[in-house]
């Protein structure tokens, strides 16, 4: 299914070209990077990405 989940990071803002989400930027223990994907699904459990993302 192509699908990639991690676990223990923190979503600390997106990735947009214009109103298109590219990707989400996170930290951890092992420091910050990016993750770019064609499909993003939040949960964060308080919709953190959704807010980076600037959804109402």
């Amino acid at each position: 299914a192509g699908v990639r989940r991690v676990l223990h990071i923190t979503a600390v803002d997106v990735i947009k070209q214009g109103n298109n989400l590219l990707g989400v930027i996170t930290e951890s223990k092992s420091g910050r990077q990016a993750i770019l994907a064609n499909v993003i699904i939040d949960c964060t459990g308080d919709a953190d990405i959704a807010l980076f993302a600037g959804a109402p």
